[in-house]
């Protein structure tokens, strides 16, 4: 009984020496990995046109690395299996996303960066209201509403009144955009514009109405409260 006790213990020791040992051979620590570089300016890449990421990463055990690049929209050129990677933007505008996971034997590490591809659309532009046709008394107030939507996002957005410049505002996350427009103008056909211009490329695009303006019959009053 001795004995056998004694081959138990043993063998229990042998197996916890094993795997502490096993353990302390484990890579337990994660790679040391860089931020995403490259060689486009500002990280903004022309539709169609290629540009080159990369990083530096390390093992504190000085293992074997594995990197698997990806990225939400464009074209790999070459292998997506190494510390580099060469992309082609694709021909639609838009922000997009680079992405690396680099990996040892037992943890990984990601890093992504987002990259800007410049719009060689115009911005979109739909006055929503008033609409052509309709007819306001002087001295009322109307809302202007419009749309303005852009692949890279709207810079600003201006309303005009017969050409002059009534309003201009900073673009915003939601594409909506209002102005109150006092009616002062002469009786007769009245011309609105609001045009908005594309963040990067400074493209700009437009929408126009045409309203008619009433005059104030004398003696009476037509202000909407």
């Amino acid at each position: 009984m001795k004995f056998t006790n004694f081959v138990i213990l043993a063998i229990s020791f042998i197996w916890i020496v094993s795997c502490d040992v096993e353990n302390l051979l484990k890579n337990t620590d994660p790679p040391v990995v860089s931020d995403i570089l490259s060689d486009a300016s500002g990280f903004v890449v022309p539709p169609m046109q290629t540009a080159k990421f990369w990083i530096t990463a390390s093992d504190p055990e000085g293992g074997v690395l594995t990197y698997e690049w990806s990225a939400n929209g464009g074209e790999y050129i070459g292998s997506r299996q190494n510390d580099s990677l060469t992309w082609r933007a694709p021909v639609t505008g838009g922000i997009y996303r680079i992405t690396v996971k680099v990996a040892n034997s037992e943890n990984d590490v990601t890093r992504s960066r987002e990259v800007t591809v410049p719009s060689l659309n115009a911005p979109q532009v739909n006055i929503l209201s008033p609409h052509s046709g309709e007819f306001f008394v002087q001295e009322n107030s109307v809302a202007i509403k419009a749309t303005a939507i852009s692949e890279n996002g709207i810079f600003k957005t201006d309303f005009y009144i017969e050409d002059s410049l009534v309003s201009s505002m900073a673009g915003n996350s939601g594409n909506n955009y209002e102005f109150n427009w006092i009616v002062r103008e002469s009786a007769g056909p009245v011309k609105i514009e609001v045009t908005a211009t594309s963040k990067l490329n400074g493209l700009t695009g437009s929408d126009s109405v045409f309203v008619n303006v009433e005059g104030i019959i004398p003696g009476k009053t037509n202000v909407k409260r």
